[in-house]
């Protein structure tokens, strides 16, 4: 896919803030699609009024994640999706861990497959995680 990430990112504790996608496109996150990766200490802020918009696979960090793990990474802002599998840190993640990350202050907007951490997700492993 456009904009897969085939590496690891170390995030280092810095923030991204400012973001915002309008789009009709699947897959749309900072990053479209993550596989066989890892992703730590990283936090995105979505711009004041704004969110990230797409069709399907739609997240703030990740529109679709398989077989990765992410590890202290927050996120903070609102998600539209015209379609299915829509969430704060992952729209749907398949296999993999999500261990220590926050979805604090998200609003999920979406059609079926819908949540703050995650969409939808698959044999994957949470540690830690919380939402509000």
């Amino acid at each position: 896919k456009k904009g897969s990430i085939m590496s690891n990112l170390i995030g280092d504790h810095h923030v991204i803030s400012g973001l915002w996608i309008d789009s009709t496109d699947d897959y749309v996150g900072l990053m479209s699609m993550a596989e066989n990766i890892s992703i730590t200490d990283l936090t995105v802020k979505v711009a004041d009024g704004k969110s990230i918009k797409g069709n399907d696979y739609v997240s703030i960090l990740i529109g679709k994640a398989v077989n990765s793990s992410i590890s202290g990474c927050s996120v903070v802002g609102t998600v539209e999706a015209i379609g299915d599998y829509i969430g704060g840190i992952v729209g749907y993640a398949s296999q993999g861990s999500i261990d220590n990350c926050t979805a604090n202050g998200v609003t999920v907007i979406g059609a079926n497959y819908a949540g703050g951490l995650v969409g939808k997700s698959d044999a994957i492993s949470f540690t830690d995680c919380s939402e509000s």
